[in-house]
């Protein structure tokens, strides 16, 4: 448990930042364990990080992995202080081979999520679904089709910034298409 002062100095604010952000119930939760005293876990103060880093952008975000523990002796380690909270942000900038490496990460996560909503719509038409969708046919139709422009729209900006994507995989109707015994 840390007390004000020392959640304070973890996030990189002024304990008097951090006590507005308790009134208006913005910062990490908190424990009040009397009138005046109030202490945080660093378990919250991480998750608070995370959730906050979300909204960052990417190179940000990806410095504040791991900032926060505690060290051997079991104190706050100052190297694992957040100081690029506050104003004085330190964004590395990435290559563009990190840059690659991101676009190509969310492509694929993009293909699968889009193959696995595929298949469900797939199992839906077929009536092999166990589930009802809470959800509109017909919404999450759109989503696939939003989700394959946008797909569509990374392989394109990746051909113009020359980064490889990989082998493309083959989505839509032909990944559904089975050889025939007939034909062969």
């Amino acid at each position: 448990m840390l007390k004000s002062r020392e959640a304070a100095r973890v996030i990189g604010v002024s304990p008097r930042t951090l006590a507005k952000w308790r009134q208006r119930g913005v910062g990490p939760q908190c424990v009040r364990l009397g009138y005046n005293l109030v202490v945080y876990r660093l378990s919250d103060i991480d998750a608070w990080t995370r959730t906050r880093a979300r909204h960052m952008p990417k190179a940000t975000a990806a410095d504040l992995e791991g900032t926060i523990g505690l060290d051997r002796t079991g104190g706050l380690n100052s190297l694992d202080h957040v100081p690029r909270l506050r104003g004085d942000r330190t964004i590395k900038t990435g290559g563009a081979e990190s840059e690659g490496n991101g676009m190509n990460a969310e492509y694929h996560e993009l293909i699968r999520r889009a193959d696995r909503l595929r298949d469900l719509l797939a199992k839906y038409a077929d009536g092999t679904l166990d589930f009802e969708p809470t959800c509109p046919i017909a919404l999450l139709g759109r989503q696939l089709d939003v989700m394959d422009e946008y797909a569509f729209i990374l392989r394109r900006r990746a051909n113009i910034e020359h980064i490889d994507l990989g082998e493309q995989p083959v989505t839509g109707i032909l990944r559904d298409i089975k050889p025939n015994k007939e034909n062969q």
